[in-house]
């Protein structure tokens, strides 16, 4: 069962030009110009901005690593870098959406959730619930 899409987001202070211009999304060519904060490349979503960048065939220009998303965060609302992440705001931060492709400027780069489990398990029902309260509380959040 698909449960939803967990976009993301480039999360900057209120200061940088994205926050004040109140942009919602971002293209990865303007992404690619920033100082950024990624995940390490063991990260399901930095996967996905990497391969993203390689279609359209761009490189960063400045890249630091960290693996836990508070901290990413933390470091971004300290004026370090843009931080780039799936986890909902901290900090008062501001979040952009990240264009998927220029072929296609109206998807935003996110991260696809599935759940399965066996059809034979002692608590189907329960798993069941489970995952459509997930689903529910994706649509609902993002």
């Amino acid at each position: 069962m698909q449960s939803g899409l967990v976009p993301l987001r480039a999360y900057v202070t209120n200061e940088h030009p994205w926050a004040i211009n109140r942009l919602t999304m971002v293209t990865l060519a303007e992404l690619a110009d920033q100082s950024l904060l990624l995940p390490s490349n063991t990260s399901v979503s930095r996967l996905e901005l990497d391969l993203a960048m390689t279609r359209e065939g761009l490189c960063y220009a400045s890249v630091e690593e960290g693996d836990q998303s508070q901290t990413i965060q933390a470091l971004t609302a300290n004026n370090r870098s843009v931080g780039v992440i799936t986890d909902l705001p901290q900090y008062g931060l501001y979040g952009v959406l990240i264009q998927a492709s220029a072929r296609t400027p109206e998807l935003s780069l996110g991260i696809t959730l599935h759940a399965a489990w066996d059809p034979q398990h002692y608590s189907t029902r329960t798993l069941e619930n489970l995952a459509y309260r997930i689903k529910k509380f994706l649509h609902s959040t993002y």
